[in-house]
């Protein structure tokens, strides 16, 4: 029987740990997302995948991979956790939502890998179960990198629903490999209500809720993006309005994707083009935190990893503001921590402008790269980037004038080796050759 739009937001508002696909019939379960870009349909997928063996039960997943990689290519990988709970006999990963979100992070240029795991119940042991499949799915996909084409540092980790309580295996412990978080309609915090229903004390659960981690020591916390959907049932909206509201007042990188009128799974259920802006966005947030080099030892501080989610976002102001400059502008010497030190340096930030701009920001790498010219004004090089980034931007005229500046300059720079020298003009007199 298929299930109205009604009858399935009242299933969900009974049953916040429904997953995405909350419609009983096998053909709702395999409706895709409701975003779509080319090359979907292109994408190369390895089905099946054993990825843990426990007695008798062998636990499955598949991996979505960008056709024609070359085989040393390695791509940041998108792990998709879905929610609860389920009978032992369905497979989440075969559900069109999941395999269509496969396809969108290979069309993405990432790898998208979506598995089953065994969420059963909402008590200790079914709980302890899941979240050991989800960790060991995790750590399959880190030590089969190199057939998957996954490099194993960039991680990100994406749940929907009753999945989102599995995120906080992400900020329990330090998971530098972790870059960022994604949340769709997600179960962060329990109400009392709530427990009441399911029986389980706070006590026995909140190990198992990401809110519960978030302390005054918020340095190893990932950047996150949270889709909240405004028609959802009142107890999980009201977890993701208590994370969202204690992690921003400690600090955290959050982005939060309003659909006012979304329901639970609005990105199958509600085929607009909000839904589809929510998607389209969270494909950008991916694709920026996925591309950057994190310093060995940039989360060693609270205020190094304040200054480097505020770079990742573009916020060069709030960076400023975090940052203690000299009265000119420019950065003291020596700086402390030596992880700030590090993460602004001008190779970082030149490295981080590189990588905003071409994963998909410009206007971010646009932003960092001014600010690498204003830290370090004697450097063509800085300027040399910084016209790259004006470029990929669209902005010739701009790009046009960095460059010319930076040739200038160049006669200027006794420390940089003639080598360097040469590359440097050949690069900049055959920008703006093809700029003008």
């Amino acid at each position: 029987m298929h299930h109205s739009s009604g009858s399935r937001h009242t299933v969900v508002t009974a049953a916040i740990l429904l997953v995405a696909a909350t419609a009983s019939a096998q053909d709702d379960l395999a409706r895709p997302i409701v975003y779509a870009v080319p090359g979907m349909d292109q994408a190369v997928v390895q089905r099946d995948l054993t990825y843990k063996t426990d007695g008798a039960v062998e636990v499955k997943m598949d991996v979505y991979t960008p056709p024609g990689l070359d085989p040393a290519a390695r791509r940041p990988a998108v792990i998709f956790i879905h929610g609860g709970f389920l009978p032992p006999e369905m497979r989440p990963k075969d559900w069109g939502v999941y395999t269509s979100y496969g396809r969108l992070m290979a069309a993405s240029g990432l790898i998208g890998v979506t598995f089953n795991h065994r969420y059963h119940g909402f008590d200790e042991k079914s709980l302890a179960l899941s979240f050991g499949d989800v960790a060991d799915a995790i750590a399959y996909v880190r030590k089969n990198a190199d057939r998957l084409h996954v490099d194993p540092e960039r991680i990100a980790l994406w749940g929907f629903s009753g999945g989102g309580p599995h995120l906080s295996l992400a900020l329990r412990e330090r998971l530098p490999y972790v870059r960022c978080l994604v949340a769709y309609y997600a179960a962060l915090d329990l109400s009392d209500a709530t427990l009441a229903r399911f029986q389980a004390s706070r006590a026995t659960v909140a190990k198992y809720f990401p809110v519960t981690y978030l302390t005054d020591q918020l340095a190893d916390m990932p950047p996150m993006l949270i889709g909240r959907a405004g028609l959802d049932g009142l107890s999980l909206n009201r977890s993701v309005q208590e994370f969202t509201t204690k992690a921003l007042a400690l600090g955290a990188t959050l982005e939060v994707l309003n659909h006012p009128t979304g329901r639970h799974g609005f990105d199958v259920e509600d085929d607009d083009g909000r839904s589809r802006q929510v998607i389209a966005r969270t494909v950008e947030f991916l694709k920026t935190h996925l591309s950057i080099d994190v310093p060995p030892d940039a989360r060693a501080g609270l205020l190094t990893a304040k200054v480097l989610s505020a770079l990742a976002s573009g916020n060069v102001e709030a960076a400023k503001k975090l940052v203690p400059l000299t009265k000119s502008g420019r950065l003291p010497d020596p700086l402390d921590p030596p992880a700030l030190e590090r993460l602004l340096s001008e190779p970082y930030l030149n490295r981080l402008g590189y990588q905003l701009s071409h994963g998909g920001a410009p206007e971010a790498g646009v932003a960092v790269l001014r600010w690498t010219v204003e830290l370090y004004p004697d450097s063509p090089n800085a300027r040399d980037s910084l016209a790259e980034g004006h470029e990929l931007a669209g902005d010739k005229k701009a790009a046009v004038a960095a460059s010319q500046k930076a040739l200038a300059m160049l006669e200027q720079a006794p420390s940089l080796p003639e080598e360097r020298k040469a590359r440097l003009r050949e690069t900049l007199a055959a920008r703006i050759k093809r700029l003008e």
